[in-house]
């Protein structure tokens, strides 16, 4: 399941308005009938920085997820947005493994 953001945030990278706990019914569900899932973030440096990626893993452990996925941002042509290094990845993807299974994707 894709995580685009942080839920304070999740508004913002949508463009619309999103009903949170719908996305929590999701992740519970998910973590309660799925044997073999994951919960993944692209990591747009646009939207998305390292306090957005440990929010989101706090989340996730707290309510007993088993894998968190941080995929690589890949640079657009036409866009200014520059993809975070690999040793900043690396670093946010350490801090989440604090509060949940992380893993980087990507890089």
């Amino acid at each position: 399941m894709d995580i685009k953001n942080d839920f304070d945030n999740y508004n913002e990278i949508c463009a619309v308005k999103v009903d949170i706990s719908k996305i929590k019914q999701s992740i519970s569900f998910i973590i309660s009938n799925i044997k073999d899932y994951e919960f993944r973030t692209t990591v747009y440096p646009k939207y998305i920085n390292f306090e957005n990626c440990i929010s989101i893993a706090k989340y996730l452990g707290s309510v007993g997820a088993k894998k968190y996925v941080l995929q690589q941002y890949k640079k657009v042509p036409g866009l200014n947005v520059i993809p975070f290094s690999s040793e900043k990845l690396l670093e946010i993807q350490k801090s989440c493994n604090e509060f949940v299974p992380t893993y980087l994707r990507g890089i």
